[in-house]
C-alpha cells in the first residue's frame, strides 16, 4: 500500500507548490494520475520514488517511510 498524508512539496524559488492531503493507495489498485501540463504529474511520482524530498508530509510504501530509504 501506498499511503500519503500531509504531502507538500515546492521547488526553491518557484511559484509551483504541491499539496496532497492525503492519497492511499491498496496493494493491487490501479489508479491514474491525470493532469493538465505543470500540475504536479511527474513531480508526484518523484516523491514516491524518493527521488524528491517533500517539503513537508509523509510518503509510506508498505509502512515503511520513503525518505528512510537509501
Amino acid at each position: 500500500m501506498i499511503s500519503i498524508a500531509d504531502l507538500e512539496f515546492q521547488f526553491p524559488q518557484s511559484d509551483f507548490h504541491l499539496a496532497v492531503p492525503a492519497l492511499e493507495v491498496a496493494d493491487g489498485e490501479r489508479v491514474v494520475i491525470i493532469g493538465p501540463s505543470g500540475s504536479g504529474k511527474t513531480t508526484l511520482l518523484h516523491l514516491m520514488a524518493g527521488i524528491l524530498v517533500p517539503t513537508r508530509g509523509t510518503i509510506r510504501i508498505q509502512d515503511c517511510p520513503v525518505n528512510t530509504l537509501s
